[in-house]
């Protein structure tokens, strides 16, 4: 596959999924919203929990049963959590197609199982930023044959996009974090009509058939998965060594997770200078990821509360390096920082 958000589009279509609503946690990458709205299906967005940082079980309840719909659960931040077995048991009781979202947590795992073999079929991503870096690319791990022949199918008649996709990301990416500022400095302002805007004239930036695909370095990355999540976790580690006694909060990655960022909570009324101080000295952060309702939909009063925790998260989260760009300098650097700011 060209990347992962093309990887959930062609399981939907596979899926003969149209018009049926797609479940989601509200914090999620926005990737995956424009794959879900392109291959011709509704939205619905529940709450996230803490623990996973994805949907919960009691959330998934809570989705009126009687409506077709398909569940995609995103390792968030490479957080391989518990409740992905209650997930898949209410799925399967339930008659709902469950699609694993795995960009964030090759390698990761809970229960003994690896992350990607709980669900009726898995996606992954091998884009920028990914735990396996490869540029671009992505792929679909399912065992159900007759869905193979039909995912190929679906996927051979995919357009290459014309201009390179990868320069039409960019230039969307780059469209994107204009809008998002502007977001973020005026809360109150409906996002819908330019989002939805953006993502029509950018569609072949999500949405196309690679011509080429990387397949040596994704080969090679998978390979070495192994020393690929332990140097994360030494970096991690280290992160937790300097905030364990600096006041700073920060979400807790179960055991067997793997590690995409290294992501702390930081006060909502200053993150973002934080985030502006951090970058003015030439370090690795972002604040990725906000409630996503608010990019296509102007909420409804009394609507906050149906995103409570994802709205603490989202104004609060910011995600620091532990990849093998940085090193403990970076590590250092940054918690200097950061613990500076907190005093």
């Amino acid at each position: 596959m060209s990347r992962g958000a093309t990887a959930i589009y062609v399981v939907l279509k596979a899926l003969s999924a149209t018009g049926v609503q797609v479940i989601i946690p509200s914090n999620i990458c926005l990737s995956v919203v424009a794959a879900i709205l392109f291959s011709g299906n509704s939205l619905h967005l529940i709450d996230i929990e803490l623990g996973s940082q994805s949907i919960s079980p009691e959330g998934l309840t809570s989705v009126d049963r009687s409506k077709k719909s398909v569940v995609i659960y995103p390792h968030m931040y490479g957080i391989c959590h518990q409740n992905i077995l209650k997930i898949k048991d209410i799925c399967r009781e339930r008659g709902w197609f469950l699609i694993e979202d795995c960009a964030q947590s090759p390698g990761a795992s809970v229960a003994g199982e690896r992350a990607g073999s709980f669900g009726d079929a898995a996606v992954f991503s091998f884009g920028a930023g990914k735990i396996v870096d490869c540029g671009y690319g992505g792929a679909i791990a399912t065992d159900d044959k007759q869905l193979v022949d039909e995912l190929n199918k679906i996927y051979s008649k995919i357009g290459s996009g014309g201009v390179s996709p990868r320069v039409k990301e960019r230039t969307y990416t780059k469209a994107f974090k204009a809008l998002y500022a502007i977001g973020e400095s005026r809360r109150n302002i409906d996002l819908s009509k330019p989002f939805l805007a953006l993502l029509n004239v950018f569609k072949g930036a999500f949405i196309y058939r690679a011509d080429e695909l990387p397949f040596d370095r994704i080969r090679s990355g998978l390979s070495g998965i192994t020393e690929n999540l332990k140097e994360r976790m030494e970096n991690a580690i280290l992160f937790r060594q300097e905030f364990d006694n600096s006041g700073i909060d920060y979400i807790r990655h179960p055991e067997g997770s793997a590690y995409w960022r290294f992501n702390i909570l930081y006060a909502a009324k200053t993150r973002n200078a934080l985030l502006r101080s951090l970058h003015s000295k030439g370090l690795y952060a972002s604040s990725w990821f906000p409630s996503v309702d608010r990019f296509f939909k102007k909420r409804a009063p009394g609507e906050e509360a149906l995103f409570e925790t994802s709205d603490y998260i989202g104004d609060r989260i910011l995600n620091l390096w532990v990849n093998h760009e940085v090193d403990k300098d970076y590590v250092y650097n940054a918690t200097s920082i950061i613990t500076a700011f907190n005093n």
